[in-house]
This record gives structure tokens, C-alpha cells and sequence, in this order.
């Protein structure tokens, strides 16, 4: 099973696949953060705030499956510019057929994810392979999407917070001395008969982009 991270980014990057003629804005809501292009590419397109608050480039470039030279340009790019690699993903290719395009293909896709939490922004890189004439071809379709970081990154990120500075385990036993019948956090009277705890108003706002 994908992990969520990998589920959010398979939704947000799927339109991109396709050309349409959707209008989308010209803006760029990330002008100081430059993604990563490989030398040798073309039909080159960009999209912004396609969904809303991202930013996306779109190209293809010649390279054999696996396509291991362009993962590890977008590692070493990313690295170099304080973005780390998910520890919880597994990089690896999956074969499927694609209802989402014309004359359903099969394709071959790989999906990869990096933050960055000074910035508080995820990027997320697709790559995909498409079988023409019952071939594969060495096509290799790049997207490469910008957007902030999701509510359960977010979230892990505020657990291993709580866990490096020694609070997890109290943090855990205050909220769940508000946990009611139906197994859900009265988060609203945990922050009223704590006022000063600067953990809850945090975990209250995570939780809300959740639902």
C-alpha cells in the first residue's frame, strides 16, 4: 500500500499528464524556488497553480527504463538546496494500466518525494513510461511539482518535533485524557484547561487540514 504522501501527490500531479486547454494562472507562487531541468529535454511546459498553490514543470527527455541518471540528478539538485528524500517511500516501478489516457496504454511509473522544512514545501517528481504500438519507447515523461507541505507531513514532522525534545509521551497522555466515546480528541477543552501549552494550538491546526 502507498503511503499517504504518495496517494496526495498521485492526485495533485494527475491532471498534469495530459495537455488540455485549461486556463491556469500565469503567476509563479514560488518565484524563489527554482525546479531542477535535465540538459536534453523538450516539450517543456510549466504550470502554476495548477492545482491551486503549486508549481510544476513538464518535459520529456530520451532515457532508458529505469531512467536511474534522472533520479539521481533530482537527488543530487535537491540535496544541494536542503531537500530531503521521505524515509517512508519506496522507490520503485510500477506497471499499470492507465485508464486516465486515450486508448488506455499500459504505463510504468515511479513516484518520489522530498521536503523541505525550512521552506515548508514538498516536491514531488513523476516519472512515466508509455507503451505505443505494444513498444516501450525510451520517452521518459518528467513532472516535477512544488506545493506546501501536506497535513500529515505536517503532522509527522510535529511528532518527531515532540519526540526529539523529550514531550511526546506527555503530550500523548494529555491528549488522550480528552478523548471522548466515540474515540475522537475534545481538542477545543484541551486547549481551554491548558492555555499555555503551545503544543495543542499546533495539533489543532494539523488536525483540521486533515478532515
Amino acid at each position: 500500500m502507498k503511503s499517504i504522501n504518495i496517494v496526495t501527490s498521485l492526485y495533485l500531479i494527475a491532471s498534469l499528464f495530459s495537455f488540455g486547454n485549461t486556463v491556469y494562472s500565469q503567476t509563479d507562487p514560488y518565484p524563489n524556488i527554482e525546479i531542477p531541468i535535465m540538459e536534453g529535454s523538450y516539450k517543456v511546459r510549466r504550470f502554476y497553480d495548477r492545482p491551486k498553490g503549486t508549481k510544476s514543470l513538464n518535459y520529456y527527455i530520451k532515457a532508458e527504463y529505469p531512467a536511474d541518471k534522472v533520479l539521481q540528478f533530482y537527488d543530487s539538485e535537491f540535496k544541494a538546496n536542503g531537500w530531503i528524500p521521505s524515509k517512508k517511500e519506496k522507490r520503485q516501478w510500477e506497471c499499470f494500466v492507465d485508464s486516465t489516457m486515450e486508448g488506455e496504454p499500459q504505463v510504468k511509473q515511479l513516484l518520489s518525494l522530498w521536503t523541505n522544512q525550512k521552506l515548508e514545501k514538498e516536491a514531488f517528481l513523476a516519472l512515466k513510461y508509455v507503451k505505443v504500438e505494444d513498444k516501450w519507447n525510451n520517452a521518459l515523461h518528467v513532472i516535477c511539482q512544488i506545493q506546501p507541505l501536506s497535513a500529515r507531513t505536517k503532522l509527522d514532522v510535529f511528532i518527531k518535533k515532540l519526540d526529539e525534545s523529550g514531550n511526546l509521551g506527555k503530550f500523548m497522555e494529555m491528549i488522550n485524557s480528552f478523548r471522548m466515546a466515540n474515540g475522537e480528541v475534545d481538542i477545543n477543552k484541551a486547549i481551554k484547561e491548558n492555555p499555555n501549552n503551545k503544543y495543542l494550538k499546533e495539533y489543532k491546526q494539523i488536525v483540521s487540514e486533515m478532515k
